[in-house]
């Protein structure tokens, strides 16, 4: 059952009405969009604090300050909560100048070095520690709803599709609907930190899923500016899980989204 239970009354109204009228396509993000939080940062946390383990590239090509990027990596067996804090400033450094996707596409190299096994164990790992009782219910009845009545559903998330994958069978969804970052692989099946193309941030969202899919969502959700393409691109309408931002509230309310208040 589709329970109105926190969505706006005309949100639940208008999507149960969709929803009800004939099949379509669904397409969603994951992080802070189905769960408050975001999986894949807490994984690459995850890999942070256990010394990046798998890392097999000059560490200090990727930062700014390359000589003490260098002498942290050295040292990180004495200095690895100071490594860590480096790593993760370096991060959200250049998300606050370069923006979002460049900061994404920079972290690709901290998810190599892995299996795709290797990773979905973490992944498990913290799922079930921090992040499994963040579920949004809301979100997870839309889903089953949907499904219900004959939508596919996909999953369309600038995180790295295995950390994704390992975790999406708890809404009911299979493996090949969760379309992420995707690394390319070296003849051992172990990730590098290439990327490849197109990278699903942004109009790259909609790029990838309708090379899957080949049409447009006819409902899609998400949370922030990494959603805008995607949002706008909804045959129905895009609905903005809105966190309390105006700025982007009034983008999403320019292109006709509905605008749902994020979920106690």
């Amino acid at each position: 059952m589709f329970d109105l239970r926190n969505w706006k009354k005309e949100n639940h109204d208008f999507l149960k009405t969709s929803i009800l009228d004939s099949p379509g396509l669904a397409a969603f993000d994951f992080d802070n969009t189905l769960i408050k939080g975001d999986l894949g940062e807490a994984v690459m946390l995850s890999l942070l604090e256990n010394g990046l383990q798998k890392l097999d590239k000059n560490f200090e090509i990727h930062f700014r300050d390359r000589l003490n990027a260098k002498r942290l990596w050295d040292e990180k067996d004495t200095f690895q909560e100071e490594l860590t804090d480096y790593i993760w400033t370096e991060y959200q450094y250049l998300m606050e100048s370069q923006g979002l996707e460049v900061a994404y596409r920079w972290s690709s190299f901290l998810f190599s070095g892995w299996t795709k096994a290797e990773l979905q164990s973490i992944t498990r790992t913290v799922w079930n520690s921090k992040l499994k009782n963040n579920v949004y219910t809301e979100m997870y009845e839309l889903i089953r709803f949907l499904l219900q009545n004959n939508w596919q559903a996909y999953i369309i998330t600038a995180s790295p599709t295995w950390v994704i994958q390992e975790v999406i069978e708890e809404f009911n969804l299979p493996g090949e609907h969760v379309l992420g970052m995707n690394l390319k692989l070296n003849d051992l099946g172990v990730a590098t930190e290439e990327i490849i193309e197109p990278f699903t941030y942004g109009k790259g969202k909609v790029e990838c899923l309708s090379k899957v899919c080949n049409e447009q969502p006819d409902l899609s959700f998400g949370d922030s500016e990494n959603d805008l393409p995607l949002l706008k691109s909804a045959k129905l309408k895009g609905i903005l899980i809105d966190k309390g931002n105006p700025a982007l509230v009034k983008q999403c309310e320019d292109i006709g989204c509905l605008i749902q208040p994020v979920f106690k």
